[in-house]
């Protein structure tokens, strides 16, 4: 069964689990714009990253829609190919590779680290 609950200005849509147990919260479902981020970077890690620039865009947009999010990165350290080179991660799609160039700043922030 759904209630939807509204209270100081907040609509929270809550119900019980197919047990008629534990309360379940919908309040934490993604917004249409945070689902659109999610489907975009998946979609990007899908077909093998993304440019810099468009990376940049994305982490904005995770900034913007309040979207867990790590900025560009590398782990030279770490094994696995995905680790070794620059990538960003938007919600939990894992690695997403940057492709093509990218500053000679950040080379010299990710490289030297």
């Amino acid at each position: 069964m759904l209630v939807h609950n509204s209270g100081n200005g907040c609509n929270v849509e809550t119900g019980t689990d197919a047990e008629g147990g534990n309360d379940i919260d919908f309040s934490k479902r993604n917004t249409p714009d945070q689902d659109a981020l999610i489907q975009l970077s998946k979609e990007a890690k899908k077909y093998g990253g993304t440019t810099y620039e468009d990376a940049t865009i994305l982490i904005d947009w995770a900034k913007e829609y309040k979207v867990d999010y790590h900025d560009i990165e590398m782990h030279p350290n770490r094994p696995g190919a995905a680790s070794n080179v620059p990538h960003f991660h938007i919600g939990k799609t894992g690695h997403i590779p940057i492709i093509g160039n990218i500053p000679a700043w950040l080379k010299e922030l990710i490289y030297d680290y």
